[in-house]
């Protein structure tokens, strides 16, 4: 859990520096001195670095945030299965309040995930709406290159699955009914 939420704060700083940029970008007025120039370097360094930052959140955490996924759904499972098991109201409540408190643990992981490719990808936009501007080819090839830098999103992935976003959500919430299912049907 505390992983989780020390993930999550990372995510949200960088979220918070691919919209810098963004903002940067779509409040920057077209000059062509070399002020300009300079900061729009200066902001492709930035990016550079938020990129790498990136990478390495996702090296860190890509083993946790598999393990919580796995072990979430088993959870889901096994706490599902206890709910519908027949048990005491007061049991019942604390399955379902257990229950739901997981889902939404793997709610915010798989929120952020996508909010961060979501974030990162937001850049180009802004930096092609300062390109189509601008006549100065010099000027044109610097916004180019972080245009084609942030085609490419910024991602929390978990070995052997896929992307982390809302759809891992959804195939996590899939596998544990599954489970759910089976175990239902060899109880009954």
């Amino acid at each position: 859990m505390a992983t989780d939420i020390f993930m999550i704060h990372l995510v949200i700083l960088l979220c918070m520096f691919f919209m810098y940029i963004s903002n940067e970008f779509s409040q920057m007025e077209l000059r062509q001195d070399n002020e300009h120039f300079r900061r729009i370097k200066i902001l492709i360094e930035f990016h550079d670095q938020i990129l790498g930052m990136s990478a390495t959140v996702n090296e860190i955490f890509s083993i946790s945030v598999l393990l919580n996924l796995a072990l979430s759904s088993l959870n889901l499972c096994m706490l599902g299965f206890e709910v519908v098991d027949g048990v005491s109201l007061a049991e019942f409540l604390r399955h379902a309040f257990l229950l739901f408190l997981q889902v939404l643990q793997i709610f915010n992981v798989c929120y952020m995930g996508m909010r961060l490719s979501e974030c990162s990808t937001s850049i180009s936009i802004s930096a092609f709406n300062h390109l189509i501007f601008s006549r100065n080819l010099a000027y044109q090839k610097h916004l180019l290159s972080i245009i084609q830098r942030s085609q490419r999103p910024a991602i929390l992935n978990a070995p052997l699955l896929s992307v982390v976003s809302l759809e891992t959500l959804r195939k996590v919430l899939s596998i544990a009914y599954q489970f759910f299912t089976v175990l239902n049907s060899i109880k009954n």
